[in-house]
């Protein structure tokens, strides 16, 4: 039967494991004591009712300080200014032409990063800040769904618990509140942990690529490439290295003088 169907062979395989994931994670739920479940209760009221007093960030306008200094920044690139150390007289005209509520701090992000919000400044302030609320909720559901895919989690009722749990976790739902680029990190971390484990050709380049943008938002995931040499997955970490060395230098390329004033004017 299977070698005449082997499609269908492999569906009804992963059906059993489905299943059987569903059954173990049901069996050890049941031998947990019931004190856990106090405080598990206890810890979900926390996570809700935390994330329920920084409702009024999002509505009506989004007041995300973070966002609102790497909309200005991009905006900056759109119109030929370096995005460091911008000027009183641009961030008042800014806040007047796009309706942004508050004014934004400076960035201190590598220059790729504005680079990868430059899509934002297209939009006014308040699109633009729904928008990216809505990518950030994005990339929350594709990190939940690669951390349960590790965990042998496939159930979808479970993994939407897991969702609303990692979104109403405090830093989680602070970093949205703000606009941060944190659930950004989150994902290239999980994607290359999640490429790890994959056995295909394209495990590595995307990893490598994962860890090398998280380095364009941030410079401390250049770190996480120890990672690489202390499992001692010598090509992965050489790739890395020329992936996050190329990425910089085609920033470099495009953007010359606002790539020194990264280096200078912070």
């Amino acid at each position: 039967f299977a070698s005449r169907n082997p499609q269908r062979s492999q569906d009804c395989h992963a059906t059993v494991a489905a299943k059987n994931g569903t059954v173990e994670m049901k069996e050890v739920f049941s031998r947990l004591p019931k004190a856990i479940w106090f405080f598990a209760l206890a810890g979900a009221i926390l996570n809700f009712g935390t994330a329920a007093l920084r409702l009024g960030n999002f509505l009506p306008t989004p007041r995300l300080i973070d966002f609102s200094a790497f909309y200005a920044s991009s905006w900056a690139l759109r119109i030929g200014k370096s995005p460091y150390a911008l000027p009183a007289s641009f961030l008042d005209d800014l806040v007047a032409r796009t309706g942004m509520p508050l004014t934004p701090p400076p960035i201190y992000n590598p220059p790729i990063w504005p680079i990868l919000t430059y899509p934002f400044a297209f939009l006014s302030y308040t699109p633009a800040a729904f928008l990216w609320i809505a990518t950030n909720l994005t990339m929350l559901v594709v990190v939940t769904f690669l951390l349960t895919d590790i965990a042998r989690v496939r159930d979808w009722k479970q993994r939407s618990i897991f969702f609303f749990l990692v979104l109403t976790f405090g830093p989680v739902f602070l970093d949205l509140s703000i606009g941060q680029n944190s659930t950004f990190l989150l994902l290239m971390a999980t994607i290359a942990g999640w490429s790890l484990h994959r056995t295909t050709r394209h495990a590595e380049p995307i990893a490598a690529m994962a860890v090398a943008l998280a380095v364009g938002a941030k410079l401390f995931p250049l770190f996480w490439s120890g990672a690489f040499f202390l499992l001692r997955r010598w090509r992965l970490f050489a790739l890395t290295v020329l992936t996050t060395t190329g990425l910089f230098a085609l920033s470099f390329l495009l953007f010359p003088d606002e790539s020194l004033d990264y280096v200078t004017v912070q």
